[in-house]
């Protein structure tokens, strides 16, 4: 999942602190998100917030990533 919001934030060319802010998030914490420093644990409003601004949807940014 953190892999996954990172590097749709970069596709997109959103820097961190407009992604945060528009979450309504700190930038830290999406940094610890993206960084995979929270676990794979995101609340699906915060899921659903991400998904807006990174034009997705949650259920995309919440799947298990392959190994």
């Amino acid at each position: 999942m953190s892999k996954r919001i990172k590097e749709r934030r970069k596709h997109l060319g959103l820097k961190l602190d407009f992604v945060a802010d528009r979450a309504g998030i700190s930038k830290g914490y999406l940094s610890q998100i993206e960084n995979g420093h929270r676990g794979n644990r995101l609340t699906y409003v915060l899921a659903r917030k991400l998904a807006n601004v990174l034009e997705t949807t949650p259920d995309e940014l919440l799947e298990e990533e392959a190994e």
